[in-house]
């Protein structure tokens, strides 16, 4: 959730500067022709080209010239090819330990990969050369968020800003990490309120960064102030209509006030916009739950199951607890059991929250002492509990609950 569910974290716009030591001596015996080359084809995006013409040059100079690592790196970098930019940049860590371009670069390159791990290495060893390096602190806690341990982000972004007090993006970051670094079980007003605070220094600071207006208005919509929450989405619209985010949160904030033909617009939009968001189809079978029209509330929620094929199975676990709830309205107990028991085999009820709502469901209500019901409690109960679950679609669920 970025705090959206499936949103990318901006990084910062980094600007490189060199500070690469150069054995003088060394550069006499060096030719530079295809060094040369392959600069001007890189400054013209002919990064096939160039990439060949630092090759002929590293073959004949593999050690005498460092910056030719730094610059076929990036070169792979612009054309998506980040395990050969990981691999320049590690040689140029070699080559250059003083240097801060290496292992900065070479984070930059795992946190592509999505080799969180290793970035958050790298990252380290730049911040050894430099502990106020602003945007490896950034980067280092993006790659923290990636792996769910939000304390140790909420405190690179924290030093971010220390470090640059200028530095937006780390406030926005700040912000995603506060939010995220919370008791889920037992969320609290200030946890959230702090973390808005830091969305709004973002926008402080740039006025014209949509992500930070619509991070604010998902945490106004959890503290239901949802006439601030309409008017921070207005303003990321304004700034990029195409942000899909805008309109999934606009349809949620219509549901909560039964506005409910302008959420199916917003929903509609946001569909449009990205096909494969599964909470989106959620949020409209939830729509159709309250409406009463159960029929379509279960085809979006067997619609969420289905439509991104790397969805966590946990979550389709939680789409057969939700249609068993809609059977249950329907005093259907036959099938309300068929998909309870669905919801079983995928261990949604491991999750705390889920497990607490399967206790305190309202809908569940008229079974609650039936023979059936209890044993089926009784069989999830021993089930081992955990906040594990952290997949942004269930995090969702957690704050919607």
């Amino acid at each position: 959730m970025g705090i959206t569910m499936k949103t990318k974290y901006l990084t910062y716009p980094f600007i490189f500067v060199l500070f690469f030591s150069l054995n003088t001596d060394a550069q006499k015996n060096i030719d530079y022709k295809y060094f040369r080359s392959a600069m001007v084809q890189k400054s013209k995006g002919n990064h096939e080209q160039a990439i060949k013409d630092f090759g002929y040059f590293l073959k004949l100079h593999p050690k005498a010239h460092p910056p030719a690592y730094y610059y076929r790196g990036h070169t792979y970098m612009n054309m998506g090819n980040y395990q050969a930019a990981a691999d320049d940049f590690v040689e140029l860590t070699i080559l250059e330990p003083e240097s801060i371009d290496g292992p900065f670069s070479a984070g930059r390159a795992f946190y592509r990969l999505n080799n969180f791990e290793e970035a958050i290495k790298y990252f380290t060893q730049a911040l050894d050369i430099d502990a106020f390096h602003a945007p490896s602190l950034n980067d280092r806690g993006m790659s923290y968020m990636y792996i769910s341990k939000y304390v140790y982000a909420l405190l690179d972004f924290r030093k971010a800003i220390t470090a640059n007090p200028s530095f937006t993006m780390a406030y926005n970051n700040a912000g995603a990490a506060r939010y995220f670094n919370q008791d889920i079980d037992k969320p609290v007003k200030k946890d959230i309120e702090e973390a808005r605070d830091y969305f709004t220094q973002a926008i402080e600071l740039d006025s014209s960064l949509s992500l930070a207006y619509r991070n604010r208005a998902a945490m106004n919509l959890f503290l239901k102030d949802y006439e601030k929450a309409l008017i921070d989405l207005e303003a990321a619209e304004n700034i990029n209509p195409k942000e899909v985010m805008v309109y999934f949160y606009r349809g949620v904030i219509h549901s909560d006030q039964e506005n409910y033909s302008q959420a199916i617009t917003a929903f509609d939009k946001a569909i449009t916009l990205e096909q494969d968001m599964p909470y989106v189809y959620e949020e409209i079978g939830n729509l159709y739950k309250k409406q009463g029209n159960f029929e379509q509330a279960i085809q979006n929620y067997q619609k969420a199951q289905i439509i991104d094929p790397s969805i966590n199975k946990l979550y389709i676990g939680l789409m057969d607890y939700r249609t068993a709830i809609i059977y249950a309205l329907q005093k259907n107990e036959k099938q309300m059991h068929r998909y309870l028991n669905k919801a079983k085999k995928y261990k949604i009820f491991s999750d705390k929250r889920v497990y607490q709502d399967l206790l305190t469901a309202k809908e569940l209500g008229k079974y609650r002492y039936s023979k059936k019901l209890k044993k089926f409690v009784r069989s999830v109960t021993k089930t081992k509990k955990n906040n594990k679950f952290n997949t942004l679609e269930l995090r969702w669920f957690r704050m919607r609950a």
